[in-house]
């Protein structure tokens, strides 16, 4: 499955660990913007990860993309 990841991070630290952690499950598109691709367990992982380094400042959005179907 495909998820795009974006997030708005109020410190710098958290920040460089936000980035960092989603370096390890997909790639950079944007400055603040990755996609993962990864199945449901392993972004619920992510997800859990992810909570662990924000506070209420912070912003970050899951979303998961479907493939257009080719006609």
């Amino acid at each position: 499955m495909l998820y795009l990841v974006s997030y708005d991070i109020s410190d710098a630290k958290r920040l460089r660990q936000v980035s960092s952690l989603l370096r390890r499950y997909g790639v950079r598109v944007q400055k603040s913007v990755f996609e993962c691709r990864i199945n449901s367990e392993v972004c619920k992982k992510m997800q859990r990860e992810l909570h662990t380094l924000c506070c209420k400042k912070d912003s970050i959005l899951i979303y998961r993309l479907f493939p257009c179907e080719k006609k």
